[in-house]
C-alpha cells in the first residue's frame, strides 16, 4: 500500500515487477556467479543460462535434486522419460508427487544433508573442475576474474557477443534482449550495470543505432480491479503529433495544440514508450544495398518477346469454361514477368493460387524466345517440388557456394520462397545476378514463414516499389466451405475462418488426444492414409503420436533403428563459446583442422570446459580439447 498526501490509502500495482521477473532473476544470478568467482570457485555454465560448482559432479547434483528424482520416478512409471515426456505429464507427475509442507526441525535436515553429501564424498573446500576436461595438470593457483584486462574491456566484448548473436537472426533487437543476453553471457564477471554502461559505449561508439523512441496508445482502466492495456501500433512523438493535426473526426489542431497533448499524454502515461529497439550499421548497409540494387536495375533490361508473341501464346493457354488453363491473374504475371524492362520484379500470391503452375507457363514462353530459365530455393525439399514440375533447380545455398553459377545475359531466375530469404543472402544473390546480366523473378508470400536469420528484404523490396503483379485466387481447395476458410485466414481473419472449418473436435487433454488421433489415423485403408496428414504443433507431440501410430499398425520393433542428427539451436556467436555445447552433443566439422577435427567427421562433446575448452571424443577414441574461438567452421547437432 502507499498513503497519498491527502491521507488516502492505495494498493501499489506490481505490473513493473511480474513483468520484470526474468530479469530480476539474471540481475540475482549475476551478483551470484561474480561473488562466487571471486572466492576462486570455478562455474559449469548450462546454454541456457544457469550454472552450477564445477566441483561438483553430475551424479553428486542429481543426488541432491529429490523433487527431479521424484518425477521422474512417476513419469518412469507411466512408461516416459523427462525428454519424452509431454509438460502436461510433466506438471501432473510435479503435483501427484508433491508432499504436504509440515514443520521440520531443520538441524535433522542439514544433519541428513551432510550424511548423503559424505556419502558421495562431496569436497567442500575443492575448486577443480570436476569432470572429463580436469584430466590434464590442474591450477595451483586460483586467479580472480578480471585480473588479464580491465573490468570495461569485458563488458563491451560481452555486449559485442550479444550484438552478434542476435542481430544473426534478427534486424531490430530491443533493449531488453540486449540486456538479457549480454547478462548470461557475463556471469561470473559482470553486473547488470557494467552492462548497461558498455551498451552506452556501444551505442556512443556507433556499434548500435537507437530506434526513436515508439509510443503506444494505452486503453484506460475500467473498474476498480482493471488495468490500462496497450492498443493499436507505435508511433514516434511526432508521429503521434501529426496523427492528431490530420484527425478529420475531431477539429483539426494546430500544431502546438497537438505537441502539448501529446506531451501530456507522454508524462501521464496515456501513450507508454514500448521500450528501446536498436539496430547496427551492417544491419542498415545491408537493406540500403538491397534497395538500390534493384532500383538500379530498373529499366535496364531489354525484352526479346513482342505483345504480340505474348498475346499469342496466351491465348492457346488461358482458361476458359470448356478449357483448364491460366486464369486471369495468372495470365497476367506471365506477361509481365516476359515483357518487363526490370532486372527485378516479383509474383507475389497466398499458398495454392498457383504459383508453379504459372512458373512453368512463363518458363515455356520465355524459352521459346532463346531464354534460359532456371530456379532457386531456400529448401532441399522446394527445390526437389520445382524439379517435380520440370524446373531445373539448386538451393540457394549451394548457388551462392558453387564457382560455377550457369547464368549469363539469357538467364532467368525464379527465386521460390523468397520470403523466408534474409538479408544477407538476399543481398549476395541480387549481386551476382547483376553482374552476370541475368534477370530474377522473386515468388513467396510475405505472410507466410520468415527467415530464420536476419531480415525481410522481400517485403522491404515490395514495400518500396518492386515491379510486382500479385495472384490473389487460391486453386487449391475445391470444396467452397473450405475455400472460404483458406481466403479468410490468408489475410489474418482466424476466427471468421474457422466459423467455416465445420470438422472441429477439441479434446483437452493431451493423452486423449493423441490417442484418438492414433486410433483414427490407424482406422483408415492404406489408401486413406496415404491421403491423410496428421499436423501437431511441437517436436513431443510428433513423437509420440508417430510412435503411437507405428504401435497401432504393427510397425513398432520390426523396422532398423538409426540415430538421427536434429541441428542445435545455436548462433554462430554462440559456437565460439563452449558454455552454449551440451554433453552428448556431436560436433560435424565443416573443413579440417590439424587438432583433430576432420570434415565431416562426427566427435561427441564428453565435456564443456574447463574454460572455453570442450573435451571431445573423435576418430578412434581420441579425447583432446579444443577452442571453439579457433575452429568456427562447425555444425552441432543433438543426437
Amino acid at each position: 500500500m502507499t498513503q497519498r498526501k491527502i491521507g488516502e490509502w492505495r494498493a501499489l500495482m506490481n505490473d513493473g515487477m511480474v513483468n520484470s521477473l526474468s530479469h530480476l532473476g539474471n540481475v540475482y544470478k549475476a551478483e551470484l556467479a561474480k561473488a562466487l568467482e571471486l572466492q576462486g570457485f570455478k562455474l559449469k555454465f548450462d546454454r541456457n543460462g544457469t550454472f552450477d560448482l564445477a566441483h561438483f559432479t553430475e551424479h553428486q547434483i542429481n543426488a541432491f535434486s529429490a523433487r527431479r528424482n521424484q518425477i521422474d520416478a512417476k513419469l518412469a512409471e507411466w512408461g516416459v522419460s523427462r525428454e519424452r515426456a509431454t509438460p502436461e505429464q510433466r506438471d501432473r507427475a510435479a503435483m501427484q508427487t508433491r508432499e504436504r509442507k509440515a514443520a521440520t526441525d531443520r538441524g535433522d535436515v542439514r544433519a541428513g544433508w551432510q550424511a548423503r553429501a559424505k556419502e558421495l564424498g562431496i569436497d567442500f573446500h575443492s575448486r577443480e573442475w570436476a569432470g572429463v576436461g580436469n584430466d590434464g595438470p590442474r591450477e595451483t593457483v586460483h586467479r580472480t576474474p578480471q585480473i588479464d584486462q580491465p573490468l570495461e574491456y569485458h563488458a563491451d566484448q560481452t555486449v559485442r557477443f550479444a550484438i552478434q548473436s542476435l542481430t544473426e537472426r534478427q534486424a531490430i533487437v530491443t533493449g531488453e534482449q540486449l540486456l538479457a543476453v549480454a547478462l548470461k553471457h557475463g556471469y561470473g564477471r559482470l553486473t547488470a550495470s557494467d552492462i548497461r554502461a558498455a551498451i552506452g559505449r556501444a551505442r556512443a561508439g556507433g556499434r548500435l543505432i537507437k530506434e526513436e523512441t515508439l509510443y503506444r496508445s494505452m486503453n484506460p482502466a475500467k473498474g476498480a480491479d482493471r488495468k490500462a492495456t496497450p492498443e493499436g501500433p507505435a508511433f514516434t512523438r511526432e508521429q503521434w503529433i501529426g496523427s492528431l493535426t490530420n484527425d478529420h473526426r475531431n477539429d483539426r489542431r494546430t500544431r502546438a495544440q497537438a505537441r502539448a497533448l501529446v506531451d501530456d499524454g507522454i508524462i501521464k502515461g496515456r501513450l507508454e514508450s514500448v521500450g528501446p529497439r536498436y539496430t547496427t550499421h551492417i544491419a542498415q548497409r545491408r537493406e540500403r544495398d538491397i534497395l538500390a540494387l534493384e532500383r538500379a536495375g530498373r529499366g535496364t533490361v531489354t525484352s526479346r518477346v513482342g505483345p504480340g508473341h505474348i498475346e499469342a501464346y496466351l491465348a492457346t493457354r488461358t482458361q476458359t469454361p470448356d478449357r483448364p488453363g491460366l486464369n486471369v491473374e495468372q495470365a497476367r504475371a506471365v506477361a509481365r514477368i516476359a515483357d518487363t524492362t526490370n532486372r527485378f520484379m516479383a509474383v507475389p500470391g497466398f499458398a495454392g493460387v498457383g504459383k508453379s503452375y504459372m512458373t512453368r507457363s512463363a518458363k515455356a514462353l520465355l524459352e521459346r524466345h532463346g531464354y534460359t530459365v532456371t530456379a532457386l530455393a531456400p529448401y532441399g525439399s522446394q527445390k526437389k517440388a520445382l524439379e517435380s514440375e520440370g524446373i531445373e533447380a539448386r538451393t540457394l545455398q549451394s548457388f551462392l557456394k558453387a564457382k560455377n553459377k550457369k547464368l549469363d545475359s539469357n538467364a532467368v531466375v525464379f527465386i521460390d520462397e523468397a520470403g523466408v530469404i534474409p538479408a544477407r543472402q538476399m543481398l549476395d544473390t541480387m549481386k551476382i545476378v547483376e553482374a552476370h546480366g541475368a534477370r530474377v523473378v522473386f515468388l513467396g508470400d510475405t505472410a507466410q514463414t520468415k527467415a530464420i536469420e536476419a531480415g525481410k528484404p522481400f517485403e522491404q523490396l515490395l514495400n518500396a516499389g518492386m515491379q510486382s503483379t500479385e495472384i490473389r485466387t487460391i486453386q487449391r481447395q475445391k470444396d467452397p466451405s473450405l475455400l472460404k476458410a483458406v481466403e479468410l485466414a490468408a489475410i489474418g481473419k482466424t476466427a471468421a475462418s474457422l466459423a467455416h472449418v465445420t470438422c472441429v473436435r477439441e479434446v483437452k487433454d493431451s493423452s486423449v488426444r493423441y490417442a484418438q488421433i492414433v486410433k483414427a489415423y490407424a482406422g483408415l485403408t492404406p489408401a486413406q492414409r496415404a491421403q491423410t496428414l496428421v499436423i501437431t504443433g511441437t517436436n513431443q507431440s510428433r513423437k509420440t503420436i508417430n510412435d503411437g501410430i507405428q504401435r497401432a499398425l504393427g510397425l513398432k520393433g520390426n523396422g532398423r533403428e538409426y540415430t538421427l542428427l536434429d541441428r542445435l539451436d545455436t548462433t554462430q556467436a554462440e559456437r565460439r563459446h563452449s558454455k552454449y555445447y551440451e554433453q552428448g552433443a556431436v560436433i560435424i566439422p565443416e573443413r579440417d583442422y590439424k587438432i583433430g577435427l576432420l570434415r565431416s567427421k562426427q566427435c561427441t562433446v564428453l565435456d564443456t570446459g574447463p574454460g572455453n575448452r570442450p573435451t571431445v571424443k573423435g576418430l578412434s577414441d581420441a579425447v583432446f580439447t579444443f577452442s571453439p574461438a579457433q575452429t568456427t567452421q562447425l555444425s552441432v547437432y543433438n543426437p
